[in-house]
């Protein structure tokens, strides 16, 4: 009930935590940030699969060719959250 959706991101600046798409590169949000990448959906080629794989893909579904990531977000977290140190805004 918190979360507060935004269309640019800008409008993220400063905020304490932020869930953004991986972009090609970091945002300016404003501050020092620690982000952490998470990879929301995947998808697996199962054409690449050789022979050699299938007991182990039939036994336990794992193969050794790794699933593509699809949708991939980062959370980013404030650095004075992530140190626990209050936040300064005339320092930021």
């Amino acid at each position: 009930p918190n979360a507060r959706f935004i269309q640019d991101i800008n409008d993220a600046r400063a905020q304490e935590i932020v869930l953004l798409p991986e972009l090609a590169t970091s945002p300016d949000l404003g501050g020092s940030y620690v982000g952490e990448r998470f990879v929301i959906t995947h998808t697996w080629n199962a054409q690449a699969v050789r022979w050699l794989d299938f007991p182990a893909w039939w036994s336990q579904r794992r193969v050794r060719l790794p699933a593509t990531p699809l949708t991939v977000t980062i959370l980013w977290l404030r650095q004075d959250i992530y140190n626990g140190v209050p936040f300064d805004p005339l320092q930021g």
